[in-house]
């Protein structure tokens, strides 16, 4: 018979989550959010959107052989899933589950500067004095 367990329970994938988070890097960061941007964006145009999109081909950032080298990191962390669907279209690629709660995790541990901006115009300075308990 199996005992009950007695100590916290994680959900499924959030130990793994946590160590991806730690071994991102700016750029998979970059070229996942701008996947999750983009099929956002799609969805928000058409609500019959599958959440598969193109390559993401040019950057300003990245040359082709750097953004092929992210594409490839992501997809093996398993937070970029592909398929492929005909001969015309190719390839298309998705935010997985896991990717999607690591971009959600990571805006709570890494905030955007505009996040920090707004954060760091909050005063939350208490200037009164501390009083001593009788």
């Amino acid at each position: 018979m199996l005992e009950p367990a007695s100590g916290p329970v994680d959900k499924p994938g959030m130990a793994e989550s946590n160590f991806l988070l730690d071994a991102l890097n700016e750029q998979n960061l970059q070229v996942l959010q701008a996947y999750a941007d983009r099929i956002t964006a799609a969805k928000a145009s058409n609500r019959d959107h599958d959440g598969w999109m193109d390559r993401h081909q040019s950057s300003e950032e990245f040359d082709e052989e750097t953004l092929t080298r992210i594409h490839g990191e992501l997809i093996a962390m398993g937070m970029l899933k592909f398929q492929l669907t005909n001969r015309n279209t190719g390839l298309q690629y998705s935010v997985s589950d896991v990717g999607r709660e690591t971009l959600a995790r990571q805006s709570v541990a890494f905030p955007t500067e505009d996040k920090a901006e707004s954060a760091s115009d909050i005063d939350d300075t208490d200037t009164t004095p501390l009083q001593e308990a009788a």
